[in-house]
């Protein structure tokens, strides 16, 4: 199949070509125009072994600088005294599988089916017993672990039979371990014959551009399970004492900056910021105890030698965000009452912002002077741009086009750009020559037609997240037809009581992911347990797919009357 060298090359080329005029320049679209080419540009394969040795050397520098906080401001203490009545209860039950990469790399093979028959077990020693008590109360991870100690007896080959083995261990534990717990303490040894022990999380890194990368820590499989249970729970914290939902937070932000009374802060590398000593400071020891355990207190390093930690975690755990957001939470709450946080984004009354700043530096934060606004006509948060003169500015990154999705979705968001600035337009006039006229689709009103805020609540500028309003097919409001298909339309036209030159056609495309394993309907007990597992998890038949490996198939779309349909839906649902 063609895969559209010709036309990922020409959008590149005519994006790094893109000059704006300097006549009738407004603020919007200058402000549009200058983010287009902050993030855009050809990614350079020469610099990423000095990216990922300088990612390192920034991160051992900034864990080096954070120091023990013996006596912080008066404001940490009332922070603290808050955090320690709305922690009193914690119990940290829930069970999330992680989403990506492991200790042990996965190779795109994240799946929960995977996780279960497949990868390999991590955990560092100090978060093994939470992990047991995890797999112990959860049905799926207790029949995987009980599967791969039959394959470690069997692998070993005892001389005793598995009957002669069990009453051997019952009998052993039974002689210091509580009645209550013996089938626990039994399961648990037979956990820690399985799974692979390591000191720590392992350090990488994601490319942020051409002259930096992002940091990440890959955790053991273990203790990721645990984190996110901590982290499950204290969402549920920030939600029930202080009316924080982190799953509509963004939403609350992106409104609230059209208001000229309040502030928006952001911190440097707040996830790498959050120190020890703070944490021991502001929590009650029980939920101390269970971050400590849970934490990786090593990392891996690229020199191949394990690194202690200074910083409770980094991103790559799975508590970070909801702790980090806890922590600014309940300091912003003592200074303003309608503070609100969502990870490192901070939006708070302009009066009480200076303060702020104070306490943050006192404990090691940092903040990002270029992405704080505390005086003048100007704020963003979470993606949104406001200003009071202009009100929300339309903008949106552009990234370097690597297949036909990213030209896609690149060309639709210049489709928007061009509906209010003039020099977008003729940038846009310039892509669409270089369609190939087969993927020219028609005109798209869920892209033109929606609001520029809802377009925000979509989620739709959140990068690496394809959106529909911008996937699928190309806008270029063209209503003639581009192709002649040869299939079977006149049923489907009769129902709908149209004609055929009504009709127009053009090619889109859909993302195939590589499947792991062929998705099964009819499910054998024994070859399919964890495909079973997943299946329940998700409470749907799930595909067992491979992570950042696919591609992307053309599909026929049909214009009908205005309205755009995939072919093959519309033929199914006839």
């Amino acid at each position: 199949m063609d895969n559209y060298q010709s036309t990922i090359r020409a959008f590149n080329k005519v994006l790094s070509q893109f000059t704006q005029t300097e006549s009738n320049r407004g603020f919007s679209e200058e402000f549009a125009f200058r983010r287009l080419q902050k993030k855009f540009e050809e990614p350079n394969a020469s610099k990423s072994e000095s990216r990922k040795s300088q990612c390192w050397d920034n991160w051992l520098s900034d864990d080096r600088r954070l120091h023990n906080i013996h006596l912080p401001p008066g404001e940490w203490y009332s922070a603290r005294s808050v955090l320690h009545r709305v922690t009193s209860g914690c119990s940290f039950r829930s069970v999330e599988f992680p989403k990506g990469s492991e200790f042990t790399s996965t190779r795109g093979s994240n799946s929960i089916e995977a996780r279960l028959c497949s990868s390999d077990w991590t955990c560092t020693y100090d978060n093994f017993e939470a992990f047991a008590k995890i797999c112990y109360r959860h049905k799926a991870l207790k029949r995987a672990a009980a599967r791969r100690y039959d394959s470690w007896f069997l692998k070993r080959g005892f001389v005793e039979s598995r009957r002669e083995s069990e009453n051997r261990l019952f009998r052993r534990f039974r002689e210091f371990s509580p009645r209550s717990r013996i089938g626990f303490d039994i399961f648990s040894w037979k956990l820690s014959q399985i799974v692979t022990f390591t000191h720590g999380s392992r350090f990488a890194t994601v490319p942020k551009n051409n002259e930096k990368d992002r940091p990440i820590n890959i955790e053991p499989f273990g203790n990721i399970l645990v984190q996110r249970s901590i982290g499950i729970h204290l969402r549920k914290i920030l939600e029930e004492s202080f009316g924080t939902n982190l799953d509509t937070l963004a939403d609350e932000h992106r409104r609230r900056i059209a208001d000229d009374t309040v502030a928006t802060i952001d911190l440097k590398n707040a996830s790498d910021s959050i120190a020890l000593s703070l944490v021991e400071f502001l929590f009650p020891k029980h939920v101390v105890d269970q971050i400590m355990n849970a934490r990786s207190a090593f990392i891996l390093g690229p020199d191949g030698n394990y690194h202690q930690a200074r910083k409770v975690s980094s991103m790559g755990n799975g508590f970070t965000f909801e702790l980090m957001t806890l922590i600014l939470t309940a300091v912003c709450r003592v200074l303003d009452p309608c503070a609100s946080v969502f990870g490192d984004d901070i939006i708070i009354a302009k009066d009480k912002a200076p303060r702020l700043i104070e306490l943050l530096n006192s404990v090691g934060f940092v903040v990002n002077e270029e992405k704080s606004f505390i005086e003048g006509p100007f704020r963003e948060s979470c993606g949104a741009n406001y200003h009071d003169d202009h009100g929300y500015i339309e903008s949106y990154d552009f990234l370097w086009n690597h297949n036909i999705h990213d030209c896609i979705v690149t060309a639709n968001k210049v489709s928007r750009l061009a509906r209010i600035y003039p020099s977008f337009q003729e940038l846009s006039r310039n892509l669409q020559r270089t369609i190939p006229v087969a993927l020219r689709g028609g005109y798209r009103s869920d892209l033109m037609d929606t609001n520029y805020v809802d377009i925000l609540k979509s989620g739709a500028t959140v990068p690496g997240r394809s959106n529909p309003i911008f996937s699928s097919y190309f806008h270029t409001g063209e209503k003639k037809g581009n192709v002649q298909p040869r299939v079977k339309l006149k049923p489907i036209l009769k129902n709908l009581h149209l004609r055929s030159e009504d009709v127009s056609w053009f090619y889109g495309f859909e993302y195939k992911p590589t499947l792991r394993s062929d998705t099964v309907s009819h499910l054998s007990a024994k070859r399919h347990w964890a495909k079973y597992e997943m299946y329940l998890f998700s409470g749907r038949v799930a595909k067992d797919t491979k992570t950042g490996s696919g591609r992307w198939v053309k599909k026929l779309y049909v214009c009908l009357g205005g309205r755009t349909f995939r072919y093959d839906l519309l033929r199914h649902n006839a």
